[in-house]
């Protein structure tokens, strides 16, 4: 297996096709924008797509875009083809993809959403994907323990998940609530600006948030 990254910019119909295959096996219809909004993203470069490829296929994608407002990236989409998980490629293009960005892009930061981890059990899917975003040097952001998306399939209700951040620029560091509340704002002003009052609610629950003793 020979695996290369690369920033993909004008993918063919071929890698296109390839991309939806993962892009609709690895989310749910509510964690989904349509797929012509990838496609229209990457063409017009508010969306970077960062790709693994083996020989000529796309096998993993990783899709990148400019917080409005704010020198903060905002991580939507990773994932990787059913058939090569397990094997790497995930922390390699998760490495590249950080790697490019530092070196490419003026942003002090990389934001994304995870699902919550049973507190519990330490093998389930969802404590092993932070886990694999802790050991790439990433941390939680514990204040957003009831951070929210909105229901892209119906746009009704909302789905509990945690943010994630990596720095860009400078050391790991604490951060400060009007930090995290602006980092959200602006996710919700990029990605979400129809759901802008999901976006207060999660605000309130920031500001009352204070760490355990």
């Amino acid at each position: 297996m020979s695996i290369q990254y690369i920033h993909l910019t004008t993918p063919t119909p071929r890698e296109w096709a390839q991309i939806e295959q993962i892009y609709t096996e690895s989310f749910l219809p509510a964690e989904r924008d349509p797929f012509p909004v990838i496609t229209e993203g990457v063409e017009h470069s508010s969306l970077m797509l960062l790709a693994a490829q083996n020989g000529a296929d796309v096998i993993g994608l990783a899709l990148v875009t400019p917080l409005l407002d704010i020198p903060v990236l905002f991580l939507p989409y990773l994932a990787i083809h059913s058939d090569y998980r397990g094997q790497g490629v995930g922390g390699g293009l998760f490495r590249f993809m950080i790697e490019w960005l530092t070196e490419e892009i003026d942003s002090t930061a990389l934001v994304w959403e995870v699902e919550p981890a049973p507190p519990d059990d330490p093998t389930h899917n969802r404590s092993r994907r932070i886990r694999f975003y802790e050991r790439s040097g990433a941390d939680l952001i514990p204040m957003t323990n009831s951070y929210r998306m909105p229901n892209l399939e119906t746009g009704i209700g909302a789905l509990p998940l945690w943010l994630m951040w990596i720095p860009l620029r400078g050391e790991r560091r604490p951060l400060e609530k009007s930090e995290v509340i602006a980092w959200v704002e602006a996710i919700y002003r990029t990605d979400y600006p129809d759901h802008m009052d999901l976006c207060a609610q999660i605000v309130e629950d920031i500001q009352k948030w204070e760490a355990p003793d």
